[in-house]
């Protein structure tokens, strides 16, 4: 299960239209997380997000998934392919941003239908949108 948490100070209007579903098709097609469990995604709006000692345009993106830290070759072209999507879709420069990949523990750390996710049991789902 892979989720992605995107906090900017930059306002889009109706993110749920015009960011969201552009921003989960371009994470699984990026990442490949088609039959991996579930992709979520979350916009936070947050104003007083301050980058560098002023407050342009900026974001902070939370990538969380199993496995991550062994994905280090993948890591960098993730982060420059995050960077782009977001220069081109928000308008923020790659300079202004900064991406953090956390590893989630596979085995009992995560909650998914009533019980944990583990590597062993957790259930395989197909990417719905645009394949």
């Amino acid at each position: 299960m892979t989720s992605l948490t995107l906090i900017t100070n930059v306002k889009v209007q109706d993110p749920a239209v015009a960011l969201i579903p552009a921003l989960c098709l371009f994470a699984a097609r990026t990442m490949k997380t088609a039959g991996q469990g579930p992709l979520t995604v979350g916009y936070k709006y947050n104003e007083t997000l301050c980058f560098g000692g002023t407050f342009e345009p900026a974001f902070h993106l939370t990538i969380s998934r199993p496995g991550i830290s062994k994905e280090a070759l993948q890591v960098e072209s993730y982060t420059s392919a995050f960077n782009e999507f977001l220069e081109h879709t928000l308008g923020v420069p790659r300079s202004r941003g900064y991406i953090s990949f956390l590893e989630a523990q596979a085995k009992g750390s995560g909650g998914l239908s009533a019980s944990t996710i583990s590597q062993e049991s957790r259930p395989k789902y197909k990417l719905l949108v645009g394949q």
